[in-house]
């Protein structure tokens, strides 16, 4: 079985056609010598991993225990001996007014969990062009039918998040190509249904704060996660030819995609 990777580089657009029994729209999949049929997407539904979890570095801020956070009267940033009423950061209240400035001024590398975005996700379509009986001299052979090009669009069918709404954002227009299918041969095409910069676009770095279990407080730009689960149908329709006749047909092959933070085995952490 032959196999054809294309890329969908730009992203996708947005709209459904109803198929027949074969994956194709009805009648459309008949050509004067030969039948073009989809077999299948594999897999049935994708399930898109919005990111991965990694343990990383970050620089993090800590407390310096021995600094001055109040009662420091001679200004030297330090509880003195004779300094009876000085309160050390340790001492401190982390709630209190001024903790963060004047008590978390060092940095550490600390592991944290973060989130990173990860590879594009791919389907393969799966294609068989089969003769068909025919009395017409003109072409007494069954001929090869080529792929001349698809387009790709996504609809939300579910959402508990509203960056799935922005899904149909990233369409793509007709993107020509050449994969020829001689008569009896099946055809695998893959194509990279879910980009990573689709993904990217979907769940954008926030800045949240991490907290010490000394109260010191950090801004990191990062993802952490993604809450929700988008429910989306990607609809390839293809344009197909038939070699010679030029008789020229399209038909649609839906996919199913389930996109979530999912655990997989890639992610380092919970």
């Amino acid at each position: 079985m032959g196999k054809v990777k294309l890329s969908i580089l730009t992203a996708m657009s947005a709209i459904v056609v109803g198929c027949g029994g074969s994956g194709v729209d009805a009648d459309t999949s008949v050509f004067k010598t030969v039948r073009l049929d989809v077999l299948g997407v594999e897999p049935a539904t994708l399930k898109s991993d919005a990111l991965v979890r990694l343990q990383k570095q970050v620089d993090v801020k800590t407390r310096r225990n021995d600094r001055a956070f109040s009662g420091d009267t001679n200004d030297n940033g330090l509880c003195d001996n004779n300094e009876t009423n000085c309160i050390t950061c340790e001492e401190a209240n982390p709630n209190d007014q001024d903790y963060q400035t004047k008590c978390c001024i060092d940095l550490e590398k600390k592991e944290l969990c973060v989130g990173d975005t990860v590879r594009s996700d791919e389907v393969r379509v799966s294609f068989r062009v089969t003769p068909i009986v025919q009395n017409n001299p003109l072409y007494p052979n069954p001929l090869p039918v080529v792929i001349r090009g698809y387009s790709v669009s996504y609809v939300v069918v579910g959402s508990t998040s509203s960056a799935c709404n922005t899904f149909p954002n990233f369409n793509i227009d007709y993107v020509p190509t050449s994969i020829t299918i001689d008569p009896n041969q099946s055809v695998d095409i893959t194509i990279d249904i879910v980009k990573e910069s689709t993904k990217q676009a979907l769940i954008a770095n926030t800045q949240y704060q991490y907290v010490g279990t000394d109260g010191c407080k950090t801004d990191i730009l990062a993802a952490p996660t993604f809450s929700g689960n988008c429910r989306i149908i990607a609809n390839v329709r293809f344009r197909a030819e038939e070699v010679y006749t030029g008789v020229s047909k399209e038909f649609s092959v839906p996919v199913n995609i389930d996109f979530a933070d999912f655990d997989t085995d890639q992610d380092e952490c919970p």
